[in-house]
């Protein structure tokens, strides 16, 4: 192998590292799925009335939370060796040639934490209450990230990351009391809603680890000692 591929301990160790987390991120049951909200339609068969409700279809904790152990320092801390972008910032410093090859990888974890999947929050009282014991129909929109396509200022509203990120750090990898307060403090629905994020966000970041982790593969490949 030539000098010039090789790196150094640390760096290796580090890359070691990374990979046995990333490999038993690829080989979970949940690889390859998505976590997934659904909108449960219901028909009176005489009256003829259509009645929805939300399920947000929530996988059992132990199925995801220890993914979301095994990604913590990679994908939701930043300065661990093993982060994401110190790791790739670190391979491209020890080998020149390398430069501007996980620059791609870097950029789609910034979109995909910018990213958002369930946006989240009070939208204000009807203009003009209904009278007491009267009901009226609903409408649910879906549209491209980005676009409210029922008009709704989306700056009114949270990202899932801010919960998902809030029930982490409160209820899975320690307790932030600050996190902790705020999620004890919401009812019960809502706290459905934190544990939703948490788990979209846990799923979705798999993809993210394997495209790195057959990146390195590529490069040893290649030659590359890492």
């Amino acid at each position: 192998m030539a000098e010039r591929n090789k790196s150094s301990d640390d760096l290796k160790t580090a890359v070691a590292t990374f990979m046995d987390r990333a490999d038993k991120i690829v080989a979970h049951p949940l690889a390859g799925t998505h976590s997934t909200i659904k909108i449960v339609v219901t028909q009176d068969p005489e009256s003829g009335t259509e009645t929805a409700k939300l399920d947000r279809n929530l996988l059992p904790e132990e199925q995801w939370v220890y993914l979301a152990t095994l990604m913590r320092s990679v994908i939701f801390l930043e300065q661990e060796s093993i982060s994401f972008n110190v790791l790739t910032n670190r391979i491209e410093r020890e080998h020149e040639e390398l430069r501007g090859r996980l620059k791609a990888g870097r950029e789609g974890l910034k979109a995909w934490k910018k990213h958002v999947f369930v946006y989240s929050g009070l939208i204000g009282e009807a203009k003009v209450p209904l009278p007491e014991g009267k009901t009226a129909i609903q409408q649910v929109n879906f549209g491209p990230p980005g676009v409210s396509p029922s008009g709704v200022d989306l700056e009114m509203l949270s990202p899932d990351y801010e919960y998902a990120d809030a029930y982490l750090n409160a209820q899975v990898w320690h307790s932030d009391n600050a996190k902790a307060r705020m999620y004890q403090a919401a009812g019960e629905d809502q706290k459905q809603h934190y544990r939703k994020c948490a788990e979209i966000r846990v799923i979705s970041a798999i993809d993210i680890v394997a495209q790195l982790r057959q990146w390195i593969l590529d490069a040893r490949t290649d030659g590359w000692d890492l």
